[in-house]
Parts: structure tokens; sequence; C-alpha cells
């Protein structure tokens, strides 16, 4: 535990693969918490894989990474948790449940993604007030010379 891993370059070397296999493996692993990865560092193991683990992780990494990019634009966009969605995948992981799982984190991503669209449209609608707003100035402006 606590071992560094090789880069992702050097990895697919060793195991014959594209880096964006070793991308994604890595990705389900830190999933799964048996690695952690530390931006701008390396990979380090966090636990190995035990007998009584399931094999079988079905989230692909375009998955995980559509889920890490709708999480950054939330937090940009002050969007709050919704802790009942949050329980439910997390009941639904405990009890090893991977189609309860997903149904979960989907139900989840549409809700983010509908916030951010509400978002998106409060923010284009204060940007055409600001426009129309400028307009108004420079019209009376233009009116008393």
């Amino acid at each position: 535990m606590g071992d560094r891993l090789p880069a992702e370059r050097e990895l697919s070397i060793q195991c014959n693969v594209s880096r964006p296999a070793v991308r994604e493996a890595m990705i389900a692993l830190e999933v799964q918490g048996m690695i952690e990865v530390r931006t701008g560092s390396a990979g380090y193991v966090r636990s190995l894989p035990s007998e009584t683990d399931a094999p079988g992780f079905t989230v692909t990494g375009f998955e995980l990474m559509e889920a890490r990019l709708l999480l950054a634009k939330a937090r940009t966009a002050n969007i709050q948790p919704v802790v009942e969605e949050h329980r439910a995948m997390l009941n639904a992981l405990r009890a090893r449940d991977p189609a309860a799982a997903r149904t979960a984190m989907r139900g989840h991503m549409a809700s983010v993604i509908d916030h951010l669209l509400f978002a998106a449209e409060e923010e284009a609608v204060e940007a055409g007030r600001r426009n129309v707003a400028t307009t108004r100035e420079r019209s009376a402006r233009a009116v008393k010379l």
C-alpha cells in the first residue's frame, strides 16, 4: 500500500496497450478506491483487490469523465448537492447493485444538467439585460447631444 504507480506512458508500454486504455483503467481503479491519483504527481496504491471483490466494473471511462466535467461545471454554477440523490447512489453501491447505482447516477446527472441549463439561461437573461441597459444609456446620451 502507498506504492507509487509508474507513469501512464510507462504502463502503456509495459502492458502493450494505448495510453487512453491505461487512463480509463486508472479512472476505474480510482473510483473503486484501489488507487489515489494526485494531480501533478502520480497514482498511488490504496488497497489491493481481495477474493471477495466482485469483478466487472461497468462504468466506462467516458462516463466517469463526463461526470467529472459536469461536477466541475456544477461547482462553478454554485449548484448545491442533492442529498437524496447522493443517498440513492450510495445505497445502491453499498448493496453492490450496479444496475440501481447506474440508474441513480444517471438520474442525478440528468438533474445536474437541468440545473446547469437553468443557470445558463439565467446568465443569458442577465447578459441580455446588461446589453439593453447599455443600449438605453447610449441612446439617452445621443438624444442629449
